[in-house]
């Protein structure tokens, strides 16, 4: 987030309303705090990700996660999104 967090609340804010009016998920990224989790669950975000969900992993560890080969094209949700609601 930026140095201001009146700011950035504001922009997180705006961006969640945004994804409300349009009926469309949002994901908060680059979450790597407590504090910005409390903030982000506060003001209604209901995804997130970055290091405090969990560390960048090489893309065999995506290949797993998802299902990757499994033939039915089903694939599951990546760990590194993590719901609040």
């Amino acid at each position: 987030m930026t140095a201001n967090p009146g700011e950035a609340e504001a922009i997180v804010m705006a961006v969640l309303g945004l994804g409300r009016a349009l009926d469309v998920s949002v994901v908060a990224e680059g979450v790597e705090t407590e504090e910005q989790a409390a903030m982000l669950r506060a003001a209604g975000c209901s995804l997130l990700q970055g290091y405090l969900i969990g560390r960048p992993a090489p893309i065999a560890r995506f290949a797993a996660v998802v299902g990757g080969g499994g033939g039915n094209g089903a694939a599951r949700e990546p760990e590194r999104v993590h719901s609040l609601g």
